[in-house]
């Protein structure tokens, strides 16, 4: 929910999922424009989740947004297929950096 209080403040709808199964379901019913995915979550990680949208096919851009800086998890992310990896808390430079990434792509956000 932290992820959505940062960047909510338009008519963007923002949905939410606890795991990665509730992830993948929705990506097959809502096909979103982006996906904002953490590398700790319950069940799977962010890297399995990685793993698992490469086998379906999905081509949806993925932000890792976590507080695990190692250069060894940010690489992987990124040759899974990641877009940007960035570092938590989601505040100061990187709640801008998420913010400049969401603008270049989807345009103008009030916040």
């Amino acid at each position: 929910m932290i992820i959505c209080d940062a960047i909510v403040g338009d008519d963007r709808e923002i949905l939410e999922a606890g795991h990665v199964g509730d992830a993948l379901k929705m990506i097959k019913s809502h096909n979103p424009d982006i996906i904002l995915s953490d590398i700790f979550m319950p069940g799977l990680s962010g890297i399995d989740f990685l793993v698992k949208i490469k086998e379906l096919g999905v081509t949806i851009p993925v932000i890792i947004i976590s507080a695990d800086l190692q250069d060894a998890v940010f690489r992987e992310c990124m040759k899974l297929g990641a877009v940007a990896y960035i570092p938590k808390p989601l505040e100061g430079d990187s709640l801008a950096k998420l913010n400049a990434i969401l603008v270049e792509n989807f345009g103008k956000m009030p916040r």
